[in-house]
């Protein structure tokens, strides 16, 4: 089977050569397309992209979803997925997810496990990253809708499933792969592999740490409105996502 993988970037320089290393040293049967989707960089990130000889998008965009949606234009894969410019795939990802859609004759969509890395590469945050493969080994539509445990990096698609899907929602900038989960959850059941697919970065620069708390509560509000409940539940979602915040600023760095 074939893959397209979108990455979208903007002054990527520093990781942007490993992510781009990590997909095309993947070993599979069929073919894998790269397309980069650049927001008009500044720094050397579309030089490394050109060296690496990969395809490349770059003009202004309206923020990821944006960039992404743009580059599944294009995307020519039977499999699709999208990794952050300061991602990386595990070495035998593709290989393991394609023997999974080939095995599965009716499979729309599946998601591994993920490692969290610091920005020099060593994995952090190993509770929160064990707790959430508790959840992940059993997928639950409710469960979803109180804590998103399933790590973006490590979810692959049919792209026939992400058409029916649709594109990604531009108006959720930091959240757009939960609401896109929530929204694929409501069509098809996506199957668990028990494998490391992806690791993905925390550090400083990444959206995902300067704006954890409006993240928090785009999350909360995001799980109300596609699984409306009572007070307890909610309650019970906005104290999960509290406990994960705090313990990310804090002892998640280590442990």
């Amino acid at each position: 089977m074939d893959f397209t993988i979108i990455v979208p970037t903007f002054n990527s320089q520093r990781y942007i050569g490993q992510c781009l290393e990590s997909i095309i040293s993947q070993k599979h049967n069929g073919e894998t397309q790269i397309i980069v989707v650049d927001n008009l960089s500044t720094d050397n990130t579309l030089e490394i992209s050109r060296n690496l000889g990969v395809e490349i998008i770059s003009e202004k965009d309206n923020g990821e979803p944006d960039a992404i949606n743009k580059g599944m234009k294009l995307a020519k894969g039977d499999i699709v997925a999208w990794l952050d410019s300061d991602d990386l795939y595990e070495p035998n990802a593709l290989s393991i997810v394609e023997s999974a859609f080939d095995r599965h004759e009716n499979l729309d969509w599946v998601y591994g496990k993920a490692y969290f890395l610091d920005s020099d590469g060593k994995k952090i945050r190993r509770l929160i990253t064990m707790c959430k493969e508790l959840l992940q080994k059993n997928y639950d539509y409710d469960k979803l809708c109180s804590l998103c445990f399933i790590p973006q990096p490590s979810v692959f698609m049919l792209r026939s499933f992400y058409k029916m899907v649709g594109d990604l929602n531009t108006d959720y900038k930091l959240i757009f792969d939960y609401e896109y989960w929530l929204r694929a959850g409501l069509l098809s059941t996506p199957m668990f592999i028990p494998e490391y697919l992806s690791s993905m970065r925390a550090h400083n620069g990444s959206l995902s740490v300067q704006y954890s708390m409006t993240q928090m509560k785009q999350s909360l509000g995001l799980a109300t409105r596609f699984k409306p409940n009572s007070i307890l539940t909610y309650s019970t979602r906005f104290l999960i996502l509290a406990s994960t915040l705090v313990y990310y600023r804090t002892i998640g760095k280590y442990f």
